[in-house]
């Protein structure tokens, strides 16, 4: 599946109609900056990392509360920076309550 497909995919098994499953899985890549992306399949070379996609697939969904274990773990600093700048970004954009986990 595309980018795009995976992270409609929780709507799909919702009975969400073909087309607002599209719109609301664009506005999500959109929104994670994973857009350029959208077309391309899972095993294609340029990697996304597992909390891009599970943020992408957690959006679709429009959730109450984000629940994040250590997402920047795995960043250096200057990334988990700009990383922290864009949750809160998110989380405002959202407004969706947001739990993260963190050692720092």
């Amino acid at each position: 599946m595309t980018v795009l497909e995976n992270i409609a995919y929780p709507l799909r098994s919702r009975g969400i109609g073909r087309i607002e499953r599209e719109r609301l899985a664009k506005e999500s890549v959109t929104k994670i900056y994973l857009d350029v992306y959208s077309g391309s399949k899972a095993k294609e070379p340029v990697r996304r990392s597992a909390s891009e996609r599970c943020l992408g697939s957690g959006l679709v969904r429009e959730p109450d509360i984000f629940l994040m274990d250590e997402p920047l773990s795995n960043l250096d600093a200057k990334l988990r920076g700009v990383m922290r700048v864009e949750i809160k970004y998110l989380q405002r954009e959202t407004n969706t309550t947001t739990v993260y986990v963190t050692h720092d």
